[in-house]
C-alpha cells in the first residue's frame, strides 16, 4: 500500500506526525534569496526552482491535462519541456529565444518527431505508425517538397 506524503513526513520527524498546510511555501537560501517555491495555482500544484541569481531554472507542475516539467537556461528562457497527456508523452526542445524547435511525441500506436526552423515553421517530420514509417520535408512556407512513402 502506498504511503501518503503526510505519513512519510511524520515518519521523518522525531517528534511524531506533524502536518503543515498552506497554499504556498517559499524556500530561501542563507542570504534570504528565494530559491524554490511550492505553490497551488489555479491550474494545480507547481514547484519552481531558481538559481543563485534568482533566474527560473526548472518547474514541475500538475495541470488538468497532466504532469509537466519545464527546464530553463541561465537567462530564464524555456529550453525543454516534458509532459504526459492523456493520449501519451511529449518532449519539446527550444532554441535560445525559447522557440520550439523540436518535438517528440507518442500517441497510441504512433511516434512522431517534428523539426522546426528558427521562425518556428515545421520543416521536417518523421512518423512511425502501425502501417509503417513516413518521412517528410517542407519548404520555408510549409509546403511539402519531399515525402516518403
Amino acid at each position: 500500500m502506498a504511503e501518503s506524503l503526510e505519513d512519510r513526513a511524520g515518519a521523518a520527524s522525531s517528534g511524531g506526525s506533524k502536518t503543515i498546510r498552506a497554499r504556498s511555501f517559499i524556500l530561501e537560501d542563507e542570504k534570504g534569496r528565494t530559491r524554490a517555491e511550492l505553490t497551488m495555482t489555479k491550474d494545480g500544484p507547481a514547484l519552481w526552482l531558481l538559481d543563485e541569481k534568482g533566474e527560473l531554472r526548472a518547474g514541475l507542475g500538475v495541470v488538468k491535462d497532466g504532469p509537466m516539467l519545464w527546464l530553463y537556461d541561465e537567462k530564464g528562457e524555456q529550453r525543454a519541456g516534458l509532459t504526459v497527456f492523456k493520449d501519451g508523452p511529449a518532449l519539446w526542445l527550444c532554441d535560445e529565444k525559447g522557440e520550439n524547435r523540436a518535438g517528440l511525441g507518442v500517441v497510441k500506436d504512433e511516434t512522431a518527431l517534428m523539426l522546426r526552423d528558427e521562425r518556428g515553421k515545421p520543416r521536417a517530420w518523421l512518423i512511425v505508425a502501425k502501417v509503417g514509417p513516413a518521412l517528410g520535408l517542407l519548404d520555408a512556407q510549409g509546403k511539402p517538397i519531399w515525402q516518403a512513402p
